[in-house]
């Protein structure tokens, strides 16, 4: 079995690594809007920190669940 005939059998199943920009861009995303809708007493920049860690972990998750699925199975 040459090398490259192992490395198409991954990219079967993996997607390409661009397509982490979706989770990274829900997690932010999400990150973002619990900043802006922060109350008048709270950093933004903290409740964007820690926004990031909960509830933008699970976001990440979710969404790169859905990308590794749909590439999986093919889902248009």
């Amino acid at each position: 079995m040459r090398a490259d005939e192992n490395d198409d059998r991954w990219r079967r199943f993996l997607p390409p690594w661009w397509t982490l920009g979706f989770p990274l861009l829900a997690a932010a995303g999400l990150a973002g809007w619990r900043a802006a809708n922060a109350g008048e007493g709270a950093a933004a920049v903290i409740v964007f920190l820690t926004s990031l860690a909960w509830p933008g972990a699970v976001a990440f998750g979710v969404v790169l669940l859905f990308v590794i699925l749909g590439w999986n199975l093919d889902i248009d």
